[in-house]
């Protein structure tokens, strides 16, 4: 990868017209300068094992063109088009299951009982019918709920007021950001104005 961003380097003021290498030439070491970039690049590559390595040069060549953020090579552009690119790679390693060295497959007639009451637990699945609740076995079920102490409904007045508010919250208020309209009036105003 060292080699490709180097030549890619050399070459990126004739991909995008971008003096980046002018810019490390003229630095006070610019050897230092253009080795520490490219293990920097290089160190953010491995960070992505599991693409190979043609596919992160092909990432990369492609999203240097067509990326309109790009403003040099970078350690955070490489990740992020990296990162970008990575579900097409990346796959978690699936358990394997151990199987113990002096496992046998059944066979014959023990075969034979294990589906059989295998195929038995299944059946007893589908031959229950669900409980039907009647009416008088429904109300009986609502009488056993708990009563809770000291919960009072709300009488009319109180569930006109949360409505009204609501009303008004919408009339006022942006619903996405949460801010006054150009329009925004106090709520004691709305209702007066309303006659509510």
């Amino acid at each position: 990868m060292k080699k490709y961003f180097n030549d890619l380097l050399n070459n990126l003021d004739k991909l995008t017209g971008m003096k980046q290498l002018d810019k490390l030439m003229a630095t006070k070491d610019p050897k230092k300068e253009i080795n520490d970039l490219l293990e920097i690049l290089c160190r953010v590559c491995n960070m992505f094992g599991y693409i190979p390595d043609e596919a992160k040069q092909q990432i990369i060549s492609d999203n240097i063109i067509s990326d309109q953020e790009f403003i040099g090579l970078n350690a955070k552009i490489i990740f992020k088009w990296l990162d970008k690119a990575k579900g097409l790679y990346f796959s978690q390693s699936v358990e394997q299951i151990a199987v113990p060295e002096n496992y046998k497959p059944l066979v014959g007639d023990e075969r034979e009982k294990a589906i059989q009451t295998w195929l038995k637990s299944l059946k007893g699945f589908q031959d229950e019918k669900p409980k039907e609740l009647g009416g008088t076995r429904l109300k009986s079920s609502l009488e056993e709920l708990p009563v809770l102490e000291n919960y009072k409904k709300p009488d009319a007045d109180a569930i006109l007021r949360s409505e009204l508010h609501t009303q008004y919250i919408r009339e006022n208020y942006e619903p996405l950001s949460g801010k006054p309209k150009p329009n925004w009036e106090s709520e004691s105003v709305w209702l007066e104005r309303n006659k509510f």
